[in-house]
């Protein structure tokens, strides 16, 4: 069952792709990772990196 806020012809996943293009646009971040090419281990270590040098 779809949520009524979805048109018939938009899965979930499309929405959502639309909903995070749309909540991010414009928005400048001081560190941004890629979790779909780094592992949770190097995304932390580059976290910690980053904050390390403020």
């Amino acid at each position: 069952m779809r949520p009524s806020c979805l048109p018939a012809a938009t899965s979930p996943d499309t929405a959502a792709v639309a909903q995070a293009e749309t909540v991010h646009r414009g928005v400048r971040y001081d560190l941004e990772v890629d979790t779909s090419v780094a592992s949770p281990d190097e995304c932390a270590r580059t976290i910690l990196t980053a904050l390390a040098a403020r």
